[in-house]
């Protein structure tokens, strides 16, 4: 199972489109649309395939597995190396403790930002970039 978007091509230029991808359906009676960074639709900046047109629809999927990974790593590893490293320095005092808190949420931090570069590469190429296959266009006529 994947996890999918679809936008559609405001412009093309250089190589790189500008696609604009709606916002879910039920953010539309959220009372925290002001403050949420979904509630309004997103414009990406994709690089393409020569021959992708503005008006043109697209899908961009993400499998699941990879995006469970990326909310462990991102969230919940740089909060237990923060607790860990409180744990680990607690029997030297309050300040101690404290301060192998910082460390240990300053070393979750470094090795999730270590991750997701080595994920950017691997998953979409030198220079993290998304290849052809990655956008690819719904049928003819269908909207975002």
């Amino acid at each position: 199972m994947s996890l999918t978007a679809r936008g559609q091509v405001l412009s093309v230029a250089d190589g790189l489109a500008m696609v604009e991808f709606a916002a879910p359906s039920g953010c539309g009676a959220c009372r925290a649309q002001s403050v949420c960074g979904t509630g309004h639709g997103r414009v990406l900046h994709l690089p393409v395939a020569s021959g992708v047109r503005a008006g043109e629809v697209f899908e961009l999927a993400m499998p699941e597995a990879e995006f469970n990974a990326g909310v462990f790593v991102g969230y919940l590893l740089p909060a237990l190396a923060t607790v860990l490293g409180a744990v680990l320095f607690s029997a030297f005092g309050d300040v101690a403790a404290a301060l192998g808190a910082a460390g240990g949420l300053l070393l979750g931090l470094r090795f999730a930002r270590a991750w997701a570069a080595r994920w950017r590469t691997a998953t979409l190429g030198p220079g993290g970039t998304v290849g052809s296959p990655c956008l690819t266009p719904t049928r003819p006529g269908d909207s975002p």
